[in-house]
C-alpha cells in the first residue's frame, strides 16, 4: 500500500503591533482636537512659514523686478 502525503499550512505566529509612547500619542491626540480659527493659526500649528496673501506676487507683476521678467521670458 502506498502512503499519500498531505501537505500541511504553516503559519508564522502573530506578532502583536508596537505601542506608540504615551508622550507622542497624547500629542498627536491634542493637535486632532484644537482646529485653529484661523489660517494664519493654522500655518504656525502646522509650521508652514508660507505667505498667507497674495504679497508675494506683486514682485511677479513688477516690471522692474527680475522675477517679471523670467515670467515673460519663459512663460
Amino acid at each position: 500500500m502506498a502512503t499519500k502525503k498531505v501537505a500541511v499550512k504553516k503559519t508564522a505566529a502573530k506578532k502583536a503591533p508596537a505601542k506608540a509612547s504615551s508622550a507622542a500619542a497624547s500629542s498627536a491626540a491634542s493637535a486632532l482636537t484644537s482646529q485653529p480659527t484661523s489660517k494664519l493659526q493654522a500655518a504656525t500649528q502646522a509650521q508652514l512659514y508660507l505667505a498667507t496673501d497674495d504679497a508675494w506676487s506683486a514682485r511677479y507683476w513688477n516690471d522692474g523686478d527680475l522675477h517679471a521678467m523670467e515670467r515673460k521670458l519663459f512663460g
